[in-house]
């Protein structure tokens, strides 16, 4: 069962209908799709070394919906065009010319918003080492606005596990591994990006802060657990490491950060800043891979925030995509295991001595024929 909608000569397939939050997100969508008659453009950053249209499928699915995704390469001497609502930079590798980085200044004090995810710290896992990347002039751009990219490795306690491969005799097994430089987010703050958010995942990411004065309203978007820490670059690491709870002394740490403020004639500048540039990177031919539903969800609502304020944010992140268990005690989990094992089966023999008990004393007043 599918629906079909229909506006003048303008047609919406939905080819399959299901129940579910999904569905109000699928009809809305058309609904826009068909309305809309001059979508917002978007403007994807280019030329230097960040990943073209085609590494992001999931997230260009999702924009595509309501925008024009354009690369657009940054150049010492043009301005930015002002028709791009928005510019996304994601993951750039090479340096950054200050005369570029002041186009980016004369868009902003325009009309323009900014989404920036960048990873400042890396590394080769095959290798075990963890490395800073080289400065590309970025940050001290971002810290201009009052926007502080850390120098170290968060830890996270809650973090997602990695497959290592093992030799068992003559097979090769994958045991999965705890590894706390991949944290998973799952605190946000109060605001439209992270609105509906449950878990994003963030691997070697750095804390991303905001020093600056008032001039801007700052809001913290996604946050480490409270169990975490810190490890300053280069590090090497071990993959059979044992961590324990002196290894996560520091609480919450902020992991993506907003702000908005006025920049020039902009009153309503905006700039959304993630410690992580390929947390919504498919990447491309063969080594592409799937990433998780709410880091597009939270790139999505990000260019939404920036771009046009299309009401979609509560649908399109209104549907459960994690429910993880509250991180507990070693000794309490056991505790649960062995008593979910063993409760029952002393409560069936507790039960089973009360009723023989009874059958004994009927069974002892019938031979005394006392009825």
């Amino acid at each position: 069962m599918g629906a079909v909608l229909t506006l003048g000569d303008k047609r919406e397939l939905i080819p399959m209908i299901q129940t579910g939050t999904g569905m109000e997100y699928s009809l809305t969508t058309s609904i826009k799709k068909l309305s809309v008659n001059n979508k917002p453009t978007i403007g994807l950053l280019q030329g230097h070394g960040e990943p073209p249209v085609n590494a992001f499928p999931q997230l260009m699915q999702q924009l595509m919906i309501l925008y024009n995704v354009e690369p657009y390469t940054l150049t010492d001497t043009a301005a930015i065009p002002r028709h791009y609502t928005a510019l996304m930079m994601i993951d750039p590798k090479d340096t950054i010319p200050s005369s570029q980085l002041s186009r980016l200044d004369d868009y902003l004090a325009a009309s323009g918003n900014l989404f920036v995810a960048y990873s400042n710290l890396g590394g080769d896992l095959n290798q075990g080492m963890l490395t800073s990347n080289p400065d590309i002039g970025l940050k001290g751009w971002l810290r201009s606005k009052g926007i502080v990219i850390g120098e170290e490795f968060i830890i996270d306690a809650n973090c997602l596990p990695i497959g290592v491969q093992e030799q068992n005799g003559p097979f090769m097994m994958t045991r999965q591994v705890q590894f706390p430089y991949f944290p998973v987010a799952s605190t946000f703050g109060e605001h439209p990006v992270s609105q509906g958010i449950e878990s994003m995942i963030l691997p070697l990411v750095s804390t991303v802060t905001y020093q600056g004065d008032t001039t801007f309203k700052a809001t913290g978007l996604a946050f480490s657990s409270e169990n975490t820490g810190l490890r300053p670059a280069p590090a090497y690491f071990d993959i059979n490491y044992q961590w324990t709870a002196t290894d996560f002394t520091l609480g919450s740490q902020p992991l993506a950060m907003a702000i908005e403020g006025t920049i020039g004639n902009n009153p309503g500048a905006k700039i959304v800043v993630a410690g992580n540039g390929n947390f919504i990177t498919n990447g491309e031919g063969q080594q592409q891979q799937q990433v998780n539903p709410d880091n597009i969800n939270f790139a999505a609502n990000a260019i939404d925030w920036l771009a046009d304020d299309t009401g979609l944010v509560e649908l399109r992140t209104r549907a459960v995509t994690s429910r993880p268990l509250d991180a507990v005690e070693d000794s309490t989990r056991n505790m649960l295991k062995y008593g979910n094992v063993f409760i029952p089966i002393l409560a069936i023999l507790l039960y089973g001595f009360i009723r023989r008990q009874q059958y004994l004393r009927k069974k002892q007043q019938w031979l005394q024929g006392n009825f």
